[in-house]
């Protein structure tokens, strides 16, 4: 329930993010605003469930001699989970599997919950700049741009940080950010 809350409220930054630049743009580039708002949502989501989710938390993962957790093949990106393959992975039983392990190794959370809540970030993330651009670019210019950071930019960065990429074996305690400001 946490992460579902939590990630409706990410989302809904998209919203008050489209009333915050309609407000501070002319009035004939409102109905632009909310368009680009609303591509971002819709090719966020599709190129974040297809890529970007197996390129910034595919894995395949290695541990390292002190047990820190690492990207394979230099931590540059992921390279499985494309098109949510493992989202729906089942017991005997028919109950959803999860793949993070509660104190007594039983699995709690499903890949769902971490795909929705981190695709609201990456909407949020492409969206940042289109008030800047709002009556400057054509629909097409701005899909091609959500396109690439929804499905390479993002991610890729996303990989290097959260997903357990080169960043973190940089310096003694590696990467740490708060709150995500610096990825974001």
């Amino acid at each position: 329930i946490w992460l579902i809350l939590c990630g409706a409220l990410v989302f809904f930054i998209n919203a008050g993010l489209a009333m915050y630049e309609a407000g501070s743009i002319r009035v004939k580039n409102t109905e632009n605003v909310m368009t680009l708002v609303a591509l971002n949502i819709c090719m966020g989501g599709l190129m974040w469930y297809i890529f970007g989710y197996a390129f910034a938390f595919g894995g395949p993962y290695e541990f390292d001699e002190h047990g820190q957790k690492t990207l394979k093949h230099g931590g540059f990106g992921g390279s499985e989970g494309f098109a949510g393959s493992g989202f729906l992975k089942e017991d005997a039983d028919g109950n959803m599997v999860g793949y993070k392990p509660d104190a007594d190794g039983n699995a709690t959370q499903a890949k769902m919950l971490q795909w929705f809540y981190r695709w609201c970030v990456c909407s949020i993330v492409a969206a940042f700049v289109s008030g800047g651009v709002s009556g400057r670019i054509t629909l097409y210019a701005y899909a091609i741009y959500s396109l690439l950071m929804s499905l390479f930019i993002w991610p890729i960065v996303a990989a290097w940080t959260w997903g357990y990429g080169w960043m973190v074996k940089i310096g003694d305690v590696g990467y740490t950010d708060f709150a995500g400001s610096a990825i974001v």
